[in-house]
């Protein structure tokens, strides 16, 4: 403490810790100063107990740090909730009516009929008229009036006996909900928007034995575009084109949004799948670096480090021999003397997709920080390796140069993570280097000395990284010890 005062001065300090707390605050969103308030209370009580400011400066820092909380937390639990009581509702008149509709005269059942629905839209109303600011109101009437349109839709038409099948109710359902996104903006009924666009894609499904086209969805999957098309304007009117830090809702409608979409996207191509899947991993990437690369914590980051864990997991089976030659087999634009239209149309949307990534990355590259190279330009190292797999019949050439397009990224993944000292980065370039390891130990033919040999110069490297990452840690410690005289 003596120290310290000679050194800055008292009054210094306190200035200081106010100061770094303050610019901290101010560069972060709400939603990040929600995260770390609490963290940061408890540090200045600390502050205050070691004696290194006084008692009075640890209030005032702490007072401050709670002007600037964020309910967004509460918020959320207080939208999740009302959702599950509109569920719980919706579920529990459902049963008493399912219980006891053949006993109803017809009458009474077309009264039952109306009644869910005109109940949720009198709830929608009173969120339209008294509360239309209220997050709460707003998800849970939207939700509950979606669920009671489709419970009035299934009611009504079994009492009129209307002549429709399953997916025609299930198709009105979907056009009926669309608006809830808009006329109050409501995000949490999206996930079940999305479950009805996957079971009315399901029922129109139809199975083959082509290894090119395995499922036909015939209109359900062209409708099924159009409905993901009318959600999109919802989703970019939450996204904030102007910060890289988004709110918990958009990160909930990017989430959902790209895997569904990722999903379907590979029981939809006929051609060149590997590549779709490594292609559009990448422009969640660009899109998250672009637009969420501010976010604080390890799992608001997930649109960033997942599209990158997925693109990795499919280079690792790539570098695999039998996945390989599988893969090659049937899902190379080498094939394309094989190819039909639908094979042909996939194969000039992956081109304009991809096109467009690139293009946006190259136009725009001020705005894209710490992009890792060695992910963006995977798809280069797929089509080098249909190009190698058509001029060679030896797979080990393909294996070894996919092995060491691996290993150098795993490379860069720990210097990386080392120069912005982030531990998890550091760790995930480790990881890769295991998962290398280990593949090339199972799927390896050569003799178990060769082989024994081979696998002691891998664990040679690991002593290296040992010995990198000791000096790191070794300096970390001697500037914790230091003295300040």
């Amino acid at each position: 403490m003596t120290n310290l005062g000679r050194l800055f001065g008292f009054m210094e300090l306190q200035t200081c810790i106010v100061e770094l707390l303050s610019c901290s605050i101010q560069k972060q969103t709400a939603m990040l100063r929600a995260d770390l308030s609490q963290y940061l209370v408890k540090f200045a009580e600390r502050l205050g107990e070691k004696e290194v400011i006084s008692s009075e400066s640890s209030i005032k820092i702490k007072k401050y740090l709670r002007s600037e909380e964020s309910p967004a937390y509460w918020n959320l639990f207080l939208i999740v909730s009302s959702i599950l009581g509109a569920l719980t509702v919706a579920a529990g008149f459902l049963v008493i009516v399912g219980e006891y509709w053949n006993d109803f005269p017809k009458g009474v059942k077309g009264f039952f009929g109306i009644l869910p629905v005109a109940v949720a839209a009198f709830f929608y109303y009173r969120m339209y008229t008294k509360y239309p600011l209220s997050g709460v109101w707003i998800e849970a009437t939207s939700l509950f009036l979606m669920l009671m349109m489709g419970a009035s839709l299934a009611l009504t038409s079994s009492t009129f006996e209307f002549e429709w099948e399953a997916d025609e109710g299930l198709f009105t359902w979907i056009v009926a909900t669309i608006p809830l996104f808009y006329v109050k903006r409501a995000s949490g009924i999206a996930y079940a928007y999305f479950a009805l666009l996957l079971v009315y894609l399901s029922m129109g499904a139809e199975f083959s034995f082509s290894m090119a086209s395995p499922i036909d969805f015939g209109t359900h999957g062209i409708w099924f575009w159009v409905f993901v098309l009318a959600f999109l304007p919802h989703y970019f009117m939450a996204l904030d084109r102007t910060k890289k830090v988004q709110e918990l809702r958009l990160m909930f409608l990017t989430l959902l949004l790209t895997s569904t979409v990722f999903s379907v996207l590979l029981m939809t191509v006929d051609s060149n799948r590997l590549l779709w899947i490594v292609t559009w991993n990448i422009g969640v990437y660009l899109f998250a670096q672009r637009f969420m690369s501010d976010h604080f914590w390890f799992w608001r980051r997930i649109m960033i480090w997942l599209p990158q864990l997925v693109i990795v997991t499919v280079l690792l089976f790539l570098s695999n021999r039998f996945f390989m030659m599988s893969t090659f087999r049937y899902d190379s634009f080498f094939n394309m003397d094989n190819w039909t239209g639908g094979e042909w149309y996939y194969f000039v949307l992956l081109l304009v997709f991809m096109a467009g990534i690139y293009y946006n990355y190259i136009k725009f590259r001020e705005h894209y920080e710490n992009i890792n190279q060695m992910v963006l330009f995977s798809p280069a190292l797929i089509v080098f390796l249909m190009i190698l797999d058509e001029m060679f019949d030896a797979w080990w050439i393909l294996s070894l140069v996919a092995n060491l397009y691996l290993l150098i990224l795993a490379v860069v993944i720990m210097v990386d993570g080392s120069e912005q000292n982030k531990f998890w980065r550091v760790s995930a370039g480790l990881l890769l280097y295991a998962a290398i390891v280990l593949f090339r130990f199972a799927d390896t033919n050569m003799g178990f000395f060769w082989k024994g040999f081979l696998f002691i110069g891998y664990g040679g490297v690991f002593f290296l990284i040992v010995m990198f990452m000791k000096e790191k840690v070794d300096r970390i410690h001697r500037n914790k010890h230091r003295k300040i005289d």
